[in-house]
């Protein structure tokens, strides 16, 4: 695994809590 993994992964943890976050509001 290089850099791409974590910035999938990253980013799919980001959007994760951003549609949880508005779900929440």
């Amino acid at each position: 695994m290089g850099h791409g993994g974590w910035v999938w992964l990253i980013s799919s943890i980001a959007l994760w809590r951003l549609d949880f976050g508005q779900l929440d509001l």
